[in-house]
């Protein structure tokens, strides 16, 4: 029994892990179908701000929600007593085909969110798409991984969500305080990079066993090792479900943001509209 439980070993079937997993995809719903209802209609573009954030906040929640699933069908064979297959069309791996999805449509959700800070600072649309088609390709090389070994994939991805995050805070800055909205959109994009620092940095300070793989002619095997090494924070901190939780909270802060801008935006071609037409009305005759 012990030997078919190690061998899920790092990977995360906990009830914290996937529970965040769905809030994120419940707060990405939530905030894409809102924007979407108060500025789908009025798009001049997908690289508008409001059609980045809502596919952002949209492929962000449908790939969390893949995860969710994957690993809730993980965690239903664990407990279950049941191998875990990382074999394409064996027994118990059907877990594979949702985790594929959140894998490839991760890095195209930091593409986008990359892309609304670019649409939000009013960057030129040349960074934009180059943003996007950057994230494809890193989406394209987690599918290869996904096809070849699954334990090699999510690196990429993580990495590129890291580097967007930060990216997009440096281009808030770059664009100024000036900005309405910056502070509330740049607040979010802090969270995010603080997130993925979370799930980077407290593995190596809080870990309290590490996994060793030991090859043999019957197969691989993982062999939970404790560490005896004093950790700073507590041993039951659960970084996923914090990482998970941290972009949970990052999304609404951003479409705050975007929300003020828009807004703000609206209020000045409103005002511009309106002057000639006010300074025609008040025109005098001898000063025409």
């Amino acid at each position: 029994m012990a030997d078919v439980h190690a061998t899920y070993v790092g990977w995360d079937i906990t009830d914290a892990g996937v529970a965040t997993l769905y809030l994120v995809m419940v707060v990405g719903i939530i905030c894409a179908l809102i924007c979407w209802w108060l500025f789908g209609r009025l798009w001049p573009s997908a690289e508008s701000v409001s059609a980045s954030f809502t596919l952002f906040s949209l492929f962000e929640a449908t790939a969390c929600g893949f995860a969710g699933i994957a690993h809730h069908i993980l965690a239903t064979h664990y407990w279950e007593h049941e191998a875990m297959s990382r074999q394409w069309g064996h027994a118990h791996a059907g877990w594979m085909v949702p985790y594929a999805a959140a894998v490839a449509l991760r890095p195209v959700a930091s593409a986008a969110c990359l892309g609304t800070a670019f649409s939000f600072a009013e960057c030129g649309v040349g960074w934009i798409r180059a943003t996007k088609w950057a994230g494809v390709v890193v989406a394209f090389v987690e599918l290869a991984l996904a096809r070849i070994d699954v334990d090699r994939t999510g690196t990429w991805s993580l990495y590129w969500g890291a580097l967007t995050a930060v990216a997009g805070c440096c281009v808030l800055f770059s664009a100024g305080l000036h900005m309405p909205g910056f502070v509330v959109c740049g607040i979010g994009y802090f969270v995010r990079s603080i997130s993925y620092l979370v799930v980077y940095i407290l593995p190596k300070v809080c870990g309290t066993e590490s996994v060793h793989i030991v090859n043999t002619n019957t197969g691989t095997m993982y062999q939970v090792v404790p560490n005896t090494a004093e950790a700073w924070c507590p041993k039951d901190l659960h970084h996923i479900a914090w990482f998970h939780s941290l972009i949970a909270v990052s999304i609404p802060f951003i479409f705050v943001g975007v929300l003020i801008k828009l807004n703000s935006d609206r209020q000045l071609a409103y005002t511009s509209m309106m002057l000639p037409a006010y300074q025609k009305a008040t025109t005098r005759w001898w000063d025409s």
